[in-house]
């Protein structure tokens, strides 16, 4: 299994973003369209090294992350 990040676009109802779990990107896709609806996109979801060689990320986007990356940083 791998983890997806799923981008529902600037104009969604809910969260913005979501994780899902799935054994391929096409089985994240099929997963997601018959269950919630279409999403604008998905992509493996890749946690960047941090400075201490850990992989971190934050999820709220603050203006100067902690530790690790940003999730503005994924380049949807």
């Amino acid at each position: 299994m791998r983890t997806y990040i799923i981008d529902w676009g600037k104009d969604a109802i809910g969260a913005r973003y979501a994780l899902v779990q799935a054994k391929s990107l096409r089985q994240a896709w099929l997963d997601i369209d018959c269950a919630i609806g279409e999403p604008e996109n998905i992509k493996p979801l890749r946690i960047p090294k941090s400075w201490m060689d850990i992989r971190y990320l934050e999820i709220e986007s603050p203006e100067e992350p902690i530790e690790g990356g940003l999730i503005k940083e994924l380049n949807f």
